[in-house]
């Protein structure tokens, strides 16, 4: 690399600290030190998304999740964040990217997300549950059973021979 330039020297993100997520124009991420949800929308400036649209107030009146995570759910254009306790249950603020503004708080928190299709899933505790579209605040559990999510990936030691993988 010859060259970067730095987006921002107010605004960051820990290493490895998982609390981003990104749509097809932007990217959110949650700063733990400065406490902000900030924006990156490929322009010149870093946007603190939470003063800019009028939440701050919400999320410094609130303790803050531990392990705060984002998700993006591309079916519906709205950012998850999960990053605050509101009466000490987790809450996620609700960003929708057609209205361009925070649209509600939903009761369903999470620790990570998997999009598949046109759905969403969230992970909590070792459950996965689907995001329900009639109504977003009561995540539907697909399964009783705790299971345990990992991709594996499978590489062909011998790409000259077609094989079949089956784990």
């Amino acid at each position: 690399m010859q060259r970067y330039d730095y987006m921002s020297t107010l605004y960051g993100m820990h290493r490895n600290d998982g609390s981003d997520t990104q749509s097809d124009s932007t990217l959110y991420w949650w700063d733990r030190n400065n406490k902000e949800i900030v924006a990156y929308g490929g322009g010149q400036t870093v946007q603190p998304l939470n003063k800019i649209k009028n939440v701050s107030n919400y999320i410094r009146s609130n303790q803050y999740v531990t392990k705060p995570s984002l998700a993006y759910d591309q079916d519906t254009k709205e950012v998850l964040f999960n990053v605050v306790k509101d009466n000490l249950e987790e809450r996620c603020l609700v960003y929708s990217e057609i209205i361009q503004s925070f649209s509600g708080v939903y009761d369903t928190p999470f620790e990570d997300s998997i999009q598949l299709s046109n759905d969403l899933y969230f992970i909590k505790d070792n459950k996965i549950s689907k995001k329900v579209k009639s109504n977003p605040n009561n995540a539907k559990s697909t399964s009783n059973a705790s299971i345990f999510p990992l991709i594996r990936y499978v590489v062909n030691k011998d790409p000259m021979y077609n094989k079949t993988f089956d784990i």
